[in-house]
């Protein structure tokens, strides 16, 4: 989190994303829920 607030997520690729909490909409996907997603989406890597 920056002085105005901003979260900065860095991904796995390496790319980044500011959001602002109140402004952007998000949420936070954990290990366990991606998985349960794919397997609901039949997906397999």
């Amino acid at each position: 989190m920056d002085d105005i607030g901003t979260l900065h997520c860095i991904f796995d690729n390496g790319r980044t994303l500011g959001v602002i909490p109140g402004v952007d909409d998000f949420h936070i996907v954990s290990e366990d829920s991606e998985q349960t997603e794919d397997e609901e989406m039949n997906i397999s890597m």
